[in-house]
């Protein structure tokens, strides 16, 4: 806001770049600041974008409901840092900021500067326990659910599928799998409140912009 133009310091921050299957079919290139995700998260980014018929808040949470009843989870092919599983997921969710989709706080740990991101593998999983994973989505404790969520933190996501799977980049839908995610330290510079450092110490031992 106001303060942040007026007496904000700089942050330098991690961005993600994405090389994946536009709309269109040929290859795509994006960055993204906050997160990125496909399967069910790439379907809820369709639904919004593309026929949901409430605003704002409202039109996310029925999207959810909506994609944890009714989206088919895929078998996909997924690396991480080198480390590869082969399994079939619901989603798969790349964490470079904490939230999204109005206020679900899927990344507690992540930070916008310290080089890597945190990433979700979320397996198929009953009916019931998929509804059930809707409050834990809004608290970040659906990793809790270890028989069926995968966690890593890294600099480098992978991943393919034989099927289509719609990808999502910080709420727009812009394409499929195949994707290729990687991390950008310290890409762009922001202005934030100067006490932004305080509530976020980390941010200033890593940023070279607080370094003069």
């Amino acid at each position: 806001g106001i303060d942040a133009i007026t007496s904000g310091k700089p942050l330098a921050i991690d961005v993600g770049h994405c090389e994946f299957t536009g709309r269109d079919g040929d290859p795509a290139t994006r960055y993204f600041i906050n997160i990125a995700d496909w399967g069910s998260g790439g379907e809820v980014a369709e639904r919004i974008n593309h026929g949901s018929r409430f605003p704002g808040k409202l039109g996310y949470l029925h999207a959810i409901i909506m994609a944890l009843l009714s989206y088919t989870p895929k078998k996909m092919r997924i690396t991480i840092d080198g480390e590869e599983f082969e399994d079939v997921f619901s989603s798969t969710i790349v964490a470079n900021g904490q939230y999204f989709g109005n206020g679900i706080h899927v990344a507690p740990e992540a930070r916008l500067t310290n080089g890597t991101f945190e990433v979700f593998l979320i397996r198929d999983m009953p009916a019931l326990k998929s509804m059930s994973l809707l409050p834990k989505l809004y608290d970040g404790s659906f990793v809790e659910l270890t028989d069926y969520v995968v966690t890593r933190r890294a600099k480098e996501v992978r991943s393919e599928s034989d099927e289509p799977v719609h990808i999502d980049f910080d709420g727009e839908a812009p394409g499929q799998l195949p994707i290729t995610v990687k991390v950008v330290p310290r890409a762009l510079n922001l202005l934030v409140p100067k006490d932004y450092f305080e509530v976020a110490p980390e941010a200033s031992m890593t940023n070279p912009a607080e370094q003069s």
